[in-house]
C-alpha cells in the first residue's frame, strides 16, 4: 500500500492534480477490502487492517520530512522491478520456457510495470525537488 499510494503522489507531481492522490487512496482501500473479505479473518481485522494499511501509506503526505525515505524505497522497487524483469525476461519471449499458469506469468509482468513505473515517477519527483531547491 505504501508504494501504492507513492506512486499515486508521485503520478501527482507528474500531472499536476491534486485529485488524482484522493482517488488512489479510494481505490487502494477498496482493493484492500476486497481481498480482506476472502480471508478467514476475524470481523475486527477485516475492518482494521486495510485502514491501517492506507493510514502508513499516507505518511509521506502527512508528514512532509518522510518524503526522502519513501522516495528512496520507491526508488528501491524500480530496481527490484528491473532485476526480476531480467532474471524472469526471457521466460515472456522463449516458447521453451514458461511459468507454472498463465496467470503467474501475468502477475509477475504486472509487478515488473507497476515497479519500474513507481521507480520512474519517484526519480521524476525527486529531479523535480532537487530543481526547486536548486533555484531558490
Amino acid at each position: 500500500m505504501l508504494l501504492f499510494l507513492s506512486g499515486s503522489e508521485d503520478l501527482i507531481k507528474v500531472i499536476q492534480r491534486g485529485w488524482v492522490f484522493w482517488v488512489g487512496v479510494i481505490v487502494g482501500a477498496s482493493l484492500l477490502y476486497y481481498f480482506e473479505s476472502y480471508t478467514s479473518s476475524s470481523v475486527l481485522t477485516k475492518i482494521a487492517m486495510p485502514l491501517l494499511a492506507v493510514a502508513g501509506g499516507l505518511l509521506p503526505h502527512v508528514i512532509r520530512r518522510l518524503r526522502l525515505a519513501f522516495s528512496t524505497i520507491s526508488l528501491l522497487a524500480g530496481l527490484a522491478g528491473l532485476v526480476v524483469l531480467y532474471f524472469t525476461g526471457t521466460t515472456f519471449f522463449v516458447p521453451s520456457r514458461s511459468f507454472a499458469t498463465k496467470t503467474i506469468g501475468f502477475l509477475v509482468l504486472a509487478f515488473v510495470i507497476s515497479a519500474i513505473g513507481t521507480g520512474i515517477l519517484a526519480a521524476i519527483s525527486l529531479r523535480d525537488s532537487w530543481i526547486r531547491r536548486a533555484s531558490l
